[in-house]
Parts: structure tokens; C-alpha cells; sequence
């Protein structure tokens, strides 16, 4: 037994304090008899969480206590001196748990062990069998048995600069260490232990070695097959590693952060996913580097004379299998003045590259052209040392030659701004830089640093306010760790390029036709959106002659365009004339008045589809309005079914094609068929064999055999996976039955009506996504859904069945008859994880629904409101919703009824959608809803988080609501924080609310 006095002499009753207060107040919640019911091993593995000295400590609380924490399998010992209570405690314990097995064991002592003791411990863990060893010693000799353990799957030794070992590894055998982990440790041996400690590890798949002190070994070797993660963190030192070796083949992660070493013999690296690299020049390295720039070695006057100060080229060549690299600061320097060459990433497709004041982007230039399938570019700040080596990267220096950033194929750049823009607006310019001469970007994502909201209003004020942009589909968002704040230009090319300054179009004319501007005819092709497209894509592409490109890329870059729009290409020169008609996706349209001759869109169409021959067609568009024949358009249709297409969409009007062609429907190429705008054609089925169609999307078609058809064309389309139907007006049919096993994304959206549909039946079993907006049929037979994960829910009462709820509403609350009934359709939805129901669908819930089923898989639900329907469905809905997280309100406005009760409401997030909008006094209508978000904060005990999303561009309208929300009453949940988002401003204000 374990006295009171020696537990004081192992230090205070901290862990005691801290259980007992946890057991006191358990037990103020349950039963006494619960926690003496729990059996011993499950206390103990409750005690492994804590120190072993304050697991200790709980020997005191009852007799069944005494012995517990000598039964923990982790063993955890910390101590800042060699006191002989220590020793005595750990002795004493180690003599209690006696050879049962042991999983971990750390031993942490600040001052010098005494190496007699600390060798038994060690020794007796290894003799359990111990498979997760720590021991961070100062200046203490490694036991030989550490090294031979047949046990050990996870060893870490030394931390901190203050440890030092003296590891004899003479014999090395261990087969089931899988983590080693060495920070500081000495061998005697060098390389040559560090070689066969390594060699002794069969096995190993992570290592993390810090501080190692290499530089003034002969050499070092990393040469494990098995490895799959390398971390190596070495302090600044004024000396270079001689020789650094790795053969690491199966390696998937690399962080490796030195001075270069003088030669890297061997670099294997061939499974590499992501390397995170801090290489560094030495003093005198990084000395003859400043002189070489300030002798104008790298101005480019003088770029013969160059001279490397290092060479770390075969260490950055074995990277060029990696997929995810971040680069230092120093590690650029590294690459300007230590690689002969730069390597070429082939599957690089997320680079960092992290930026300082005393570091140049010399390097850039060359690494971004050789990382061709570069998707996501990151700065770590754009602040760097100014040289003329930067290229067009940048703004240092004029621009000469074209920008490296035109051929980039970067999608989504990031920006982690730590600081505010500067003064100068540096910064800000560097940011328009990037804007004006990256051609693919399509995502801009600032992060921002800084609570204070004007700075980051500013500045997303500056990114709208950008005139041109390279991209016309770059969407900004600015983040800050407590402000929000998104915006999305309108960047077009038809706005951004169908005008661009006389220049722009010289240098294209003067580069590529020859075409002088003063005729008429260029004009023409000046203010077209095709003639601007084309512009911009050479410019990216720091294309010095359209001639160089082959006539393949040539139709891909044609293809973003209309047939039309690409067929004015043809006028460009006697190469172009015919090109325009090889591209694979045909997009026609025509929607002129049925009174204008339509002569020349039918000629243009038949003449792109001879000129194509045989050629495969990809997709096919046609949108015709009145006025052209069945004729004119079914050879169309034919020729490219002919020709293998696998995406047509056909926007024709009832009055163009009556019957559309059998063809279409018995199709072995078609993937994607999309059929018809309002009063689309009508459809007569006879054979359905469509085995390769996964998305069909069918709007206004009307099936001449009505429910029959429908059902022969589903049952056609072996593969569907995504069927989308609108306004077919199924209230007419007998009944409608949608069955599809493999269906996995289901759209109904049918308008409003005067008739219930009569039967309505789903059985769709691996549907996954369902959206479904219709007046309520009159009865649902089947719906099997159990698959579902979202679904949006929007059915109707007639206005016959609105009529009867107005006249039951005035009837007792206990004689009210239902007027329609929904319930089937309900209870068949109730797996659904992520739910939406319209305001419509609320009032139906109330009059159409038996009773409301229990969603006990719901997580996120959000409800639409309006002013004329009530929130009579919701206490039983949220009620029924027992793991329900987020909930998201669109609208607070509805028709007065008694509020939903929301005291054991479990939801932790709530969204409140298009706050104010409907507001019409500013003044009542607003202070309304922020009562209604305060009875939401009081009722509702577990909300972490309320987010309101006020759609204002004024900014003190802003501020005044988050004013009057902070002024609100302290909210029931002590954890709640609240903020306030609009779609040009971003705002998060975090209240002091405590219970």
C-alpha cells in the first residue's frame, strides 16, 4: 500500500484535486453506483490518460482504489531532479506492476540521471515487453538491450539542445520499429553507426531525426526502402554537411531543413507525394552570393559570367516526382545560386513558396514554366528582397520579356498576408500583377491576419475595384481568422476584352494576320468576343507566332467558343478557314422571329457538318426558336448520332419538331441527353436502348403515351445515374413511377398547378440526392429512398385544399381534418442527413401530415419562410430531429403563430439567411427578427455558433446590427459566438456570453 506521505513527497495533490472534482460533480449528474460499476480494466485505461504520478494520487480515494494505477499499461515519468522520493516511487511502482506487459514507457528527467537506477527502469521496461519507448536524459548512455528489442514499435530519444547521448550501436536488431524519433543525439561512430542503426530496422516507416550535428561527419546516408516519412530539422550552422545520401524509394513525405550539403552522391525519392524543403546557404555562401549580385552576375548583362556557390542540383532533381512542395525563403536563394538547373515537375500540382525581405524570387521565373500541371501556387507573404533576377514575377524591375506567369496553368492562388498592406501598396500591386497576367485562375483566396475589420474591408474593396483581370472566371475571397468576407467579380470576356486598348489589338494584328486597323473589316473582328478571346490566349501563352501551335490546340482553344463565334476565325488567313468546323463540341444557336429568313443559319449549320466529314462530334447544341421544319433539322440530329456524340442538348420549341427522331432514343454513344425548354416536343416511343446514358434532363416534353412512355424510357436507360425532369405535367397521368436501382441524383420541379397528381411512387433505393417541388399527389404507394443524403423538399396545397385549411382553422384544434396527405412521401424521406423544406412545405406539413417521423440521421436542415405561413410543424419537426447540428433559417418573416419550443433543441450552429430583406419599416421589422434571434439564444442550450447573413453594402448598417446583437441578453449556451456576414462585407463579432 501507497501512504499519504509518500505521495507528498512525489510533489502536490494537483491530479487528485482535479479527479476528485470530476468524480464530485459525476456524481452530482448520476447515480452513486455508476462509477463503482464500471469494471477495473476500464478505470485503468481511464487512468493511462494522466501522468503516472497523478494516477497515483487517486489510491487515496477508496480501499478499491488503492492497487488500481499499478494496473495501467502506460507509464509516464517526469521529474526536474534526482530526489530520493522519485527514485523510491518509480522503484516502488515498477516492483507493484511486476512483469505484466507494458505498451509505453517515458522517462523525462531534466537534471543528470542516476545512470544506475534509469538502466534497471529501462532494463525492466524492455523486459515487458514495452512497444512505445521515450527517454529524454541529459548526457546519459544508451543501454546496448534498447537497441536488440524484439518489442519495440515506436522509440524516441533526446529532445532539446541541452540532451546529448553517446549511442554505441555496435549490434542493431530491431524487427518492429516502425517511428523512430532521435533530437541530439551523439554517435560515436558517425555516419557509420548512424548507417547501421539505421540497417537494423527492417521495418521502419517514419523518421525524424533533429539536431543531429552531421556537418562534421564524413558522411551521411539515409537508406531505408521501407521508409514512407523523413523529417529532418538541423540548427543554422556556419558549415556545410560534407556528403547527404538518401535512398529512400517508397518515401511519400519529406521535411528536410539544413545548410546545402557539399554533394548529394545518391537522391532516390521516386514514390515522393509532398516535400517540405528549408535548405540554407552558409555564411560564406550566402557572403559570395551577395557579391555576385552586387557584381551584376544575375542582371542578365552578365548571366555567362554566372558563378553557383553550392550545388544542391541533384538533391532538387530527385524532388521532381513530387506532387505537393513547399519552398523557404532560403531554399529560392538555394535554387538561384546552387542548382545549374532547374528540374521540370511533371506532377507538381500545389507548390508554397514562402517569402522574406532578405530573399529574392530569382528563381521563379524558370521553376513556374517547368511545372505544367501546377493547379494551386501559395505565398507565405509577398514581401522579398528586390533584384533584377525576378523576371516578370514581379514588379521589381520593368518589364522586358513576357510574363513567366502568362503560361501558367495555376487554377486557385493563395495569399497568406501576415501583416497589413504596407504603406507603399506593394503588396496590393503584386497581387494586381498576378490578376492581370495569370490566364487560368479561377479562385483568388487572401488570408489575412487581422482583427481589424476596416483592413479587410479595404482591401476587398481594392480586389473589386481591380479594372482588368487575365482570367474572366476568378472569383476573390478574403479570410481573416475572425472576419469572413467573399466577393465574386463580374468578369466576362465579352466585358473585360471586347474593347481592350488599340495596342492590344496591334500586337495581335501585327504578330499573327498582318491586318492593317484602318479597314472596316477589322473593326469588325476588333469588337467581336472571339477576336478578344484569341487575343488573350496568345498573350498568356507568350506566343510568338500562331504558326507554332498545332492545329489540335488550335480547336481545343476554339472549343470554349460558340460554332459561331469561332467560325469568324476563318477570316483570319487561309489557315484558319476551315479549322473552326474540326472542333469537336458544336454549339448552334438561332432565335430570330419566325418572320426572318432562316436561310443562312441553315446553310451555316449543313456547311459545319459537311466540312467535319466523319470526324467524331463530342457534344452537340441546338437552340432554334419558330420557324424551321422537321426537315431542316432532323440531318442534324442524325449526323451527329451518326458520328459517335455522347452530349446533345436540344432547346427546340414545340412548333419546330413535333415527333423528335426514334434515333435519339436507341443511341450506343449518348451520355448526357438534354431535351426541351417550356412547350418542348413531344416524344412517341417505340424502342428504348440507350445503354450508355448516365445524365438525362428532360424539360416541358410531353409523352404521347403519358405514364407508359416515361416508364419505357427509364426502363432504356440501363446506367442512369442522374435524372432531371421539369414541368411535364404528370397530373394528368394515371400515375407516375419512378424506378431506377442505380439512380443516384433525382430533380422533379413541376409547376404549380390546379390538380393533385394522383399517384406518385419513387423507388429509387440508392438515390443519394433528391429535389422534388410539386403540388402533393393524392396518394404516394411506394417510396424507397434509403440511401438518401440530401434531399429539397418543396410540395404544395392546391388552392382548393388552402381553401378547406382556412376553413378548418376556424374549427376546434381537436376536430381539425386533414385536407390531403403527404405522410408516406414524409416517412420515406426520414434517412436523409441534409434536408431543405420551403415555406410551402412547412404548411403542408401541418395539414397534410399525420404525424412527422423521427429524422434521426438529420445534421443539417434548412427552412424557407414567408409571411403568409405560420411555423405551426415545427416544435414536432425539430423535436424529432435528436442529432440535428445545423440549422439554417431563410428568413424570419412568417404568419404569427406560437413559437417552436427549442429547449432541448440540440442544435449547434444556426444560420439566420436574407436577415432584413423583408423588411418593409426598417425600424419595427428589424427589431422583430432580432427578438426572434434572442429567443432563439435563450431557448436554445447547446448553439456554438449563430451566423447572420445580412445582405447590405452599407457598412454601419452592419456594424449597427451587430451593435444591437451584442446589447442582447446573456444567451443560455456559454459556449455561443455570433457574426455577421454580408456579401461584400464580413464582419464576426465574438460576445463575452457565460452562463
Amino acid at each position: 500500500m501507497i501512504s499519504s506521505s509518500s505521495l507528498h513527497k512525489t510533489g502536490d495533490f494537483g491530479g487528485l484535486q482535479v479527479l476528485s472534482s470530476v468524480r464530485k460533480k459525476t456524481m452530482d449528474f448520476v447515480s452513486r453506483d455508476m462509477f463503482s460499476g464500471l469494471p477495473d480494466p476500464l478505470i485503468s485505461h481511464i487512468l493511462s490518460f494522466l501522468p503516472t504520478k497523478e494516477a497515483a494520487s487517486t489510491s487515496v480515494l477508496s480501499k478499491r482504489w488503492r492497487f488500481l494505477f499499478a494496473s495501467v499499461t502506460n507509464l509516464d515519468f517526469k521529474s526536474n531532479g534526482n530526489s530520493p522520493s522519485f527514485m523510491e516511487f518509480v522503484d516502488m511502482l515498477l516492483d507493484l506492476q511486476g512483469t505484466a506487459p507494458l505498451k509505453r514507457f517515458s522517462l523525462h528527467l531534466t537534471d543528470y540521471p542516476d545512470p544506475v537506477h534509469v538502466t534497471v527502469w529501462i532494463l525492466h521496461a524492455l523486459g515487458r515487453g514495452v512497444s512505445d519507448l521515450t527517454l529524454r536524459l541529459s548526457e546519459y548512455p544508451l543501454p546496448h538491450e534498447i537497441f536488440v528489442s524484439k518489442t519495440l514499435v515506436r522509440l524516441k530519444l533526446g529532445e532539446g539542445h541541452d540532451v546529448t547521448f553517446s549511442a554505441d550501436v555496435e549490434d542493431v536488431f530491431l524487427p518492429k520499429l516502425k517511428i523512430l524519433d532521435i533530437d541530439s543525439v551523439v554517435f560515436e561512430e558517425e555516419g557509420v553507426g548512424f548507417a547501421r542503426l539505421l540497417s537494423g530496422c527492417p521495418v521502419l516507416e517514419e523518421l525524424v531525426l533533429t539536431n543531429m550535428g552531421w556537418e562534421n561527419w564524413e558522411f551521411c546516408s539515409v537508406s531505408v526502402t521501407t521508409l514512407k516519412r523523413l523529417t529532418i530539422f538541423l540548427d543554422d550552422f556556419d558549415e556545410n554537411p560534407m556528403s547527404v545520401s538518401f535512398d529512400t524509394p517508397n518515401l511519400e513525405y519529406l521535411e528536410y531543413s539544413d545548410n546545402i550539403a557539399r554533394e548529394y552522391p545518391k537522391v532516390n525519392f521516386s514514390s515522393l507525394v509532398e516535400a517540405h524543403i528549408g535548405l540554407r546557404l552558409s555564411e560564406d555562401q550566402s557572403a559570395d552570393a551577395d557579391f555576385s549580385e552586387e557584381d551584376g552576375y544575375f542582371s542578365g548583362e552578365y548571366e555567362e559570367e554566372k558563378e553557383m556557390v553550392g550545388n544542391a542540383t541533384n538533391f532538387l532533381l530527385g524532388l521532381c516526382n513530387v506532387q505537393i512542395l513547399y519552398l523557404s525563403a532560403k531554399t529560392l536563394e538555394v535554387c538561384t545560386f546552387c542548382c545549374e538547373a532547374t528540374p521540370v515537375f511533371n506532377n507538381l500540382i500545389q507548390l508554397t513558396i514562402e517569402s522574406n525581405d532578405e530573399s529574392g524570387w530569382d528563381s521563379l521565373p524558370a521553376l513556374l514554366p517547368n511545372c505544367s500541371n501546377l493547379e494551386t501556387l501559395i505565398f507565405k507573404g509577398l514581401v522579398h528582397k528586390s533584384t533584377d533576377g525576378c523576371g516578370n514575377m514581379c514588379l521589381c524591375k520593368p518589364l522586358k520579356n513576357p510574363s513567366c506567369l502568362s503560361s501558367s496553368a495555376v487554377k486557385v492562388l493563395k495569399i497568406i498576408l501576415s501583416v497589413d498592406i504596407d504603406d507603399e501598396g506593394m503588396e496590393m500591386e503584386q497581387i494586381m500583377h498576378f490578376l492581370e497576367k495569370m490566364p487560368r485562375l479561377e479562385q483568388l483566396v487572401v488570408y489575412f491576419n487581422i482583427s481589424y475589420d476596416p483592413s479587410v474591408f479595404d482591401l476587398s474593396k481594392k480586389l473589386q475595384s481591380i479594372p482588368r483581370i487575365a482570367s474572366p472566371k476568378c472569383n476573390f475571397q478574403v479570410i481573416s481568422p475572425n472576419l469572413s468576407l467573399s466577393s465574386t467579380l463580374p468578369s466576362t470576356l465579352s466585358k473585360k476584352w471586347s474593347a481592350p486598348p488599340n495596342e492590344e489589338y496591334s500586337w495581335f494584328l501585327k504578330a499573327f494576320t498582318g491586318i492593317d486597323l484602318e479597314t472596316s473589316l477589322e473593326f469588325q473582328l476588333l469588337n467581336s468576343t472571339c477576336f478578344g478571346y484569341i487575343v488573350q490566349v496568345c498573350k498568356c501563352m507568350s506566343i510568338g507566332n500562331m504558326d507554332d501551335l498545332p492545329d489540335n490546340l488550335l480547336c481545343q482553344i476554339l472549343s470554349n467558343l460558340s460554332t459561331k463565334e469561332a467560325a469568324v476565325t476563318s477570316l483570319l488567313s487561309k489557315r484558319w478557314r476551315y479549322l473552326f468546323a474540326l472542333v469537336p463540341n458544336l454549339d448552334f444557336e438561332s432565335f430570330s422571329s419566325q418572320h426572318t429568313d432562316h436561310t443562312s443559319f441553315i446553310d451555316f449549320v449543313d456547311r459545319v457538318l459537311k466540312l467535319r466529314g466523319k470526324d467524331h462530334v463530342n457534344k452537340f447544341s441546338l437552340k432554334c426558336g419558330d420557324g424551321f421544319e422537321d426537315e431542316d433539322v432532323y440531318p442534324w440530329i442524325s449526323n451527329v448520332l451518326r458520328h459517335g456524340v455522347s452530349d446533345i442538348s436540344l432547346h427546340v420549341s414545340s412548333s419546330l419538331v413535333y415527333w423528335l427522331p426514334s434515333k435519339v432514343f436507341v443511341s450506343k454513344t449518348l451520355v448526357r441527353l438534354k431535351i426541351g425548354p417550356e412547350d418542348g416536343p413531344k416524344v412517341k416511343l417505340r424502342n428504348v436502348c440507350l445503354p450508355r446514358l448516365k445524365a438525362l434532363i428532360l424539360d416541358s416534353v410531353v409523352f404521347v403515351e403519358g405514364e407508359i412512355g416515361f416508364a419505357k424510357l427509364l426502363s432504356g436507360c440501363p446506367v442512369l445515374e442522374e435524372l432531371s425532369l421539369s414541368n411535364l405535367e404528370w397530373g394528368y397521368w394515371g400515375s407516375c413511377y419512378v424506378a431506377s436501382k442505380i439512380l443516384k441524383r433525382l430533380t422533379l420541379c413541376c409547376a404549380d398547378c390546379v390538380e393533385n397528381p394522383k399517384s406518385v411512387s419513387f423507388n429509387t433505393p440508392n438515390v443519394v440526392y433528391f429535389k422534388y417541388s410539386d403540388n402533393i399527389a393524392q396518394k404516394y404507394p411506394k417510396l424507397n429512398s434509403d440511401s438518401l443524403v440530401e434531399a429539397s423538399i418543396d410540395i404544395r396545397m392546391t388552392n382548393d385544399q388552402k381553401a378547406n385549411v382556412r376553413y378548418v382553422s376556424n374549427d376546434d384544434e381537436e376536430e381539425r381534418e386533414m385536407v390531403g396527405n403527404a405522410t408516406e412521401l414524409v416517412m420515406g424521406i426520414c434517412n436523409v442527413k441534409t434536408l431543405y423544406l420551403s415555406y410551402d412545405t412547412l404548411e403542408t406539413l401541418n395539414f397534410c401530415c399525420k404525424a412527422i417521423p423521427v429524422f434521426s440521421n438529420l445534421t443539417h436542415l434548412t427552412l424557407e419562410s414567408n409571411k403568409e405561413v405560420g411555423w405551426q410543424s415545427l416544435p414536432q419537426l425539430l423535436k424529432n430531429c435528436p442529432n440535428l447540428e445545423t440549422l439554417v433559417f431563410q428568413g424570419l418573416t412568417h404568419k404569427a403563430t406560437s413559437s417552436p419550443s427549442l429547449t432541448h433543441c440540440p442544435v449547434k450552429f444556426l444560420k439566420i439567411l436574407k436577415f432584413g430583406e423583408a423588411c418593409d419599416d426598417d425600424d419595427v421589422d428589424m427589431v422583430m427578427e432580432i427578438v426572434m434571434i434572442n429567443h432563439f439564444l435563450q431557448k436554445m442550450l447547446n448553439l456554438e455558433r449563430l451566423i447572420v447573413y445580412y445582405n447590405t453594402s452599407i457598412e454601419d448598417d452592419l456594424v449597427e446590427v451587430s451593435s444591437q446583437l451584442q446589447m442582447l441578453p446573456a444567451a443560455a449556451s456559454s459556449k455561443c459566438k455570433i457574426q455577421v456576414i454580408s456579401d461584400s462585407l464580413g464582419l464576426s463579432v465574438t460576445l463575452p456570453i457565460s452562463l
